[in-house]
C-alpha cells in the first residue's frame, strides 16, 4: 500500500475566501482530509478580522495550510492565478470555499482524469450537489470548447431555451 502511495502525485487545493460565512472552516477540513492532499491554499480575498485572526492561527498550526492575504479582493480569477503561483503539487484543484469535498473525492478526481487524458493535460469538474443531494448546475457542463464556452457567456441559451442542445444550460 506505501508503494501505491509513493506513486501518487502531490496535490494541491486552492480555495478563494471573500467574506465565505461559516461553510469555509468545514471545506478547509475535508481539503485536509483528503489524504492525497498535501496542500491548501486559502487566498483571502477578504474576511472579517476576527476570521482572518483564526486563519492566521489555523495556518500556523496546519503545516499544509498556506494562507494568502493583503492583497484585497482581487477577484476569483486573479486570486486562482495567485494561489496558482504559490502551489507546490504535481496537481492542482480549484475549489470553492463552500465546497465540502468527500472523502477520497481528491484521489477519486485524479484517478479519473488520469484515465480519461493519460499523459496528456487535462481539466475535471466534480459532480456538484447541494446539502439536499440536488445536482447544481455547474456540474452539468460538458467539455470545453470555443463554442460551449461562447453559449455560456454570452447566454445563447436563451434565445431557444427549448432546443435540446441547450436544455443543459438551464
Amino acid at each position: 500500500m506505501q508503494e501505491e502511495k509513493d506513486l501518487l502525485p502531490s496535490i494541491s487545493i486552492v480555495i478563494v475566501s471573500y467574506y465565505t460565512g461559516p461553510l469555509l472552516w468545514r471545506a478547509l477540513e475535508t481539503a485536509l482530509e483528503q489524504s492525497s492532499v498535501s496542500q491548501v491554499i486559502l487566498v483571502d480575498n477578504g474576511n472579517w478580522p476576527h476570521i482572518l485572526t483564526e486563519l492566521k492561527d489555523m495556518a500556523a498550526t496546519e503545516g499544509r495550510l498556506t494562507l494568502l492575504t493583503g492583497h484585497g479582493n482581487v477577484g476569483f480569477a486573479t486570486g486562482c492565478n495567485l494561489g496558482a503561483k504559490a502551489a507546490d503539487g504535481d496537481i492542482l484543484y480549484i475549489s470553492n470555499p463552500d465546497a465540502i469535498l468527500p472523502d477520497g473525492a481528491a484521489l477519486r478526481l485524479y484517478r479519473e482524469g488520469q484515465g480519461k487524458a493519460g499523459s496528456k493535460p487535462w481539466l475535471i469538474g466534480g459532480h456538484l450537489v447541494d446539502a439536499a443531494g440536488k445536482e447544481q448546475a455547474g456540474s452539468r457542463r460538458n467539455t470545453l470548447t470555443p463554442w460551449t464556452a461562447l453559449v455560456e457567456m454570452l447566454r445563447l441559451d436563451r434565445l431557444a431555451p427549448r432546443h435540446p442542445y441547450f436544455r443543459r444550460f438551464n
